[in-house]
């Protein structure tokens, strides 16, 4: 999904689920930006789907040792997208429980706005700078 803020810089946001029904969540974020009226979808492009990949692999295996030799936390992931020639800037992820971001940003000048999405593992979160760091 390609975004841009009013006035502000353009981004890009991908999406990827694995769980049960992946079509559902994948639609129900793209409902989620016209929340925000700063922020406008200006491209959606289409569904992309893997082989699925685990644990178990030895290159999955190798990326978590390099990780935590790196200084990286479990769930913090730097990645970028490839096709040939072509790549993205790298980007980070960082996949966490609601209780782990709250520990998170607690204390950094940031705090959690909002949690979109349903209970459990699926969710969005919606973090601000707080108002008396700015």
């Amino acid at each position: 999904m390609t975004l841009e803020l009013q006035n502000g810089p353009l981004g890009y946001l991908g999406l990827g689920t694995n769980l049960g029904d992946r079509a559902a969540p994948l639609a129900e974020a793209l409902r989620h930006p016209q929340r925000y009226p700063q922020l406008h979808v200006l491209k959606v492009s289409s569904v992309h789907e893997t082989d699925p990949s685990g644990p178990s692999e030895p290159c999955h295996l190798q990326y978590h040792r390099l990780n935590k030799q790196r200084g990286r936390m479990g769930g913090q992931v730097r990645i970028r997208v490839r096709y040939k020639k072509c790549a993205t800037p790298w980007f980070d992820y960082l996949l966490v429980s609601r209780e782990e971001l709250q520990k998170i940003v607690a204390d950094t000048g940031w705090e959690r706005e909002e949690f979109i999405g349903a209970s459990g593992a699926r969710y969005i979160a919606v973090i601000r700078k707080s108002p008396n760091t700015e």
